[in-house]
Parts: C-alpha cells; structure tokens; sequence
C-alpha cells in the first residue's frame, strides 16, 4: 500500500538531499550574506500610524530602499541581470541607509532583521552617522574588525589628502 502522505516524499514540497549532514551553518550564512542580503530597521521612537507612504529609493548600484517613514528595510535585487550583493555593494547601500536615518533625526534606530554583513555595516555606520544601534551585540571580533576598517579608511584617506595637497596648491 503506497504512503499517502505526500510531505513525507517531499520536504516542504521540494525534492532535497537526503542527508544535509554536510550543509553547516556557516555554509548557510555564506549563501545568505552573498545572495539574499537584507536589513530590517525601525526607529526606536517610532509611532505607527494607520497608514504609511512608502518611499522608494533606488541607490546607485540599482538597490530599492524602502522608506515607511520610521522603518526602512532593504534586500538585494534579483533579476536577470543581478542575482547577489557584493561586499562592496551591501556597504554602499547600508550608507545610505544610515545617512537617511541621520537626516531623519532618528536618536536610535531598533535592529528588526537582517544578514551578518548588512547588521555588521549598519552598526559600523551608525558610529560614523551618531544614533544608536539596537538590537546589535558586537563580538569582540566584530570591535577588532570596526577597528581594523577604521584604521584602513584612516589611511587611505591620509594617502588622498597627500594625493591631492600638491593639485590643490596649484591651483590657489
């Protein structure tokens, strides 16, 4: 007598592997920090209306923020052209996120949701922007790698600064 549970033939529908021993939660991770990067933030003080108008805003590198006034979230395109979020992109885009968290005035902004790198980015940002951030708890490998970026950012800009000083006495 064949099984009439179909869930038992499927899980979730989906024909997976039968041993996921070998997928690790860091492997998981991986795959969620490169193709499915997100944020989820609202701000700490916020007061719910009954309706919300949500704004779009699209970054440079083609990322549609969603602004509702006192939450604003974020998740990388998918399309035909792009399928994941760089490094340099999920960087570029949580800046303007924490810019636009600035300019609004927000004191604190409240971590709903979001991947490793992004939440990361965000609370390295929210330093730079000066509002709090809520709901993440650095490591104390995450404090050595704020401070290792902040020293490399240091640098470089120094190096530009030098770069530029001899461009910028011509020109007086």
């Amino acid at each position: 007598m064949a099984s009439t549970d179909r869930w038992a033939q499927h899980s979730l529908g989906i024909d997976l592997p039968r041993n996921l021993d070998s997928v690790s939660s860091a492997d998981v991770e991986f795959v969620c920090n490169k193709r499915y990067p997100f944020l989820q933030v609202i701000n700490s003080d916020a007061i719910f209306a009954e309706e919300a108008t949500i704004n779009f805003i699209t970054t440079a590198n083609g990322w549609l923020i969603h602004d509702y006034g006192d939450a604003v979230s974020v998740s990388a395109p998918h399309n035909e052209k792009k399928q994941e979020g760089s490094t340099a992109e999920q960087t570029m885009v949580v800046m303007v996120i924490a810019d636009l968290i600035a300019t609004k005035g927000w004191q604190a902004a409240e971590l709903i949701a979001g991947t490793k790198k992004m939440t990361f980015f965000l609370w390295i940002y929210s330093k730079r922007f000066g509002f709090e951030l809520k709901g993440f708890d650095p490591t104390e490998e995450d404090e050595k790698k704020r401070e290792r970026i902040m020293k490399l950012l240091k640098e470089s800009w120094a190096m530009q600064v030098k770069t530029l000083e001899p461009a910028m006495a011509g020109a007086a």
